[in-house]
């Protein structure tokens, strides 16, 4: 008996360890997918984004859930916002994204180029639904892209929501109020949209300006407790002491 015994949790673990090879093979394969369509869509170096963007590769079959700290006008995040977006489409056309920041031209902004690199990957539109900010697939998936403000009510964001720059640069100017206002809107949203997929997640953007700011209030699990967040920082950017 002891001796079947043996042998079954051998196989147990012989089958633990295969499953875990898998996975791990997946996961390589996956970045390297990343790394490839990346080039295929941008020129510029993004180099120092390449652990968060191996990280989010994995949004094509399972939620992730990524901050990303960076410098006040850094431009790197073309690479999360349009690529990874894009490369979800890809792999699942009928996911709806989101895209919010705290400025509605921006938004619009950036859902066009994300447009634009679909087009590129041979994801076509819906003809009915084809707007800069909010368009649609002809499988059933697309993009919603507004201002904070405004929200994603009414729309199945059922894939990647991404939030960039929620104060909109001008956070000094901002009374408490409306700094708990916005932040409120990014939990309630948040929680919203969460679980509607079984891919995409939920990436928040920002510069650090404040210890108590949203990114200081997730990385103390003040808010969005629930949410297994993992943080980048690129590179580092520390709260300034004045605002302290």
């Amino acid at each position: 008996m002891e001796k079947q015994h043996d042998q079954q949790k051998q196989g147990k673990i012989a089958k633990m360890n295969t499953e875990k090879l898998n996975v791990g093979t997946t996961e390589r394969k996956a970045e390297q997918d990343i790394y490839q369509f990346r080039n295929s869509l941008i020129s510029q170096d993004d180099s120092n984004l390449d652990d968060m963007l191996a990280y989010c590769s994995n949004c094509v079959r399972q939620e992730i859930y990524a901050v990303l700290t960076l410098p006040p006008q850094y431009d790197k995040p073309t690479t999360i916002q349009q690529v990874l977006i894009t490369y979800l489409m890809v792999n699942n056309p009928t996911l709806v994204h989101g895209y919010l920041t705290g400025e509605s031209t921006m938004a619009e902004r950036k859902s066009y180029e994300i447009q634009k690199m679909a087009i590129k990957k041979d994801i076509v539109l819906d003809k009915r639904d084809k707007a800069k900010s909010n368009w649609l697939t002809t499988s059933g998936g697309g993009m919603v892209a507004k201002g904070l403000q405004s929200g994603v009510s009414g729309w199945r964001v059922n894939g990647l929501l991404v939030f960039e720059d929620i104060y909109n640069h001008k956070v000094k100017d901002r009374k408490p109020k409306q700094i708990n206002k916005i932040e409120n809107m990014v939990v309630s949203t948040c929680v919203e949209i969460s679980g509607g997929s079984d891919q995409g997640g939920i990436i928040i953007i920002d510069s650090r300006w404040h210890k108590n700011d949203i990114i200081g209030k997730i990385q103390r699990k003040e808010i969005l407790k629930g949410f297994p967040f993992k943080h980048f920082h690129y590179p580092e950017n520390k709260p300034s002491k004045h605002n302290d």
